[in-house]
């Protein structure tokens, strides 16, 4: 009898510190806000002013290799009204001016141009990709890549011409493991009208011939590269709305996301208060139910 009283007040005990809820300090949050760091003041991207005689520019996207080495990539609108790509890196906290990617000015002869997805493995050493159009109206892929601070030309990804018979072609991500070391993908189309996907490969700072990624003729495979690429359907026609720079591609619509995953969730999942949270603690207490 004095047992079992003395496993029924252990239980009782065990029951009332798991489901109390757990003491809360501001001691966590204030070591939080001094890890954040703080931000400076925006500044305009310092020489852009005279590259956007057209009055359209934004950075779509940002890499650091170190901290205060960091490099942007956007687009901006030329007095001729031509959608052209700049990128600008950050040294020791300062940025350069942004300066027009090298060879773009060749490759771009039909003016419709767009990086995506800088990455940068170590201060001063990035790639990038993106898409331009040529002299033909047909819209290719592009790699270029920055060795010690100063940006490469621009190169139509290798093998990628053979592969987008139908003319549209991007690079869509880029990822460095090292200097010199890198992956990109994107998409074309086939000589079919089918949207196909392809990976590159640069080792040494060198890209290689395009390989030829998983096909996408797979209705449910198509169906999620028409609604990232905001493909639309028109009767039998498919056409995809057109974006800032003019290309049919709707990459703003998928901005925010990543963040808005993180909005919403409840501050109390740590507390023990739930009946299912209470359970375990017990079990792993040790605690059995006696009885009733």
């Amino acid at each position: 009898m004095r047992r079992r009283l003395v496993m029924m007040v252990l239980a009782g005990a065990a029951a009332v510190w798991c489901t109390a809820p757990l003491p809360v300090t501001a001691e966590p949050a204030a070591r939080a806000v001094a890890w954040a760091g703080t931000w400076g003041t925006a500044i305009e991207v310092p020489g852009l002013a005279s590259l956007n005689q057209g009055g359209q520019a934004e950075v779509r996207s940002v890499s650091c290799g170190a901290a205060g080495n960091c490099a942007a990539a956007g687009g901006y609108l030329d007095g001729s009204f031509r959608y052209q790509v700049f990128v600008a890196s950050e040294t020791n906290g300062t940025w350069g001016n942004a300066i027009k990617v090298p060879g773009t000015g060749i490759l771009n002869a039909g003016g419709n141009a767009a990086i995506f997805s800088p990455s940068c493995a170590t201060a001063g050493n990035c790639a990038a990709g993106g898409f331009y159009k040529d002299g033909s109206g047909h819209t290719q892929a592009f790699v270029v890549s920055e060795g010690n601070g100063t940006w490469g030309k621009a190169i139509e990804v290798p093998g990628s011409a053979a592969l987008n018979a139908g003319g549209d072609a991007s690079v869509d991500s880029v990822s460095c493991a090292s200097v010199g070391n890198c992956a990109a993908g994107g998409s074309y189309t086939d000589g079919t009208g089918q949207a196909q996907a392809f990976v590159v490969s640069e080792t040494n700072g060198t890209f290689p011939q395009g390989d030829r990624g998983p096909r996408l003729g797979h209705p449910e495979r198509r169906s999620v590269w028409q609604r990232h690429h905001g493909v639309v359907r028109h009767g039998r026609q498919l056409r995809r709305r057109p974006d800032l720079h003019g290309r049919h591609r709707a990459t703003a619509g998928v901005r925010g996301q990543s963040d808005e995953r993180h909005l919403g969730q409840r501050d109390g999942d740590t507390r023990l208060g739930h009946p299912e949270r209470g359970r375990e603690c017990q079990r792993q207490l040790g605690v059995v139910r006696l009885g009733g």
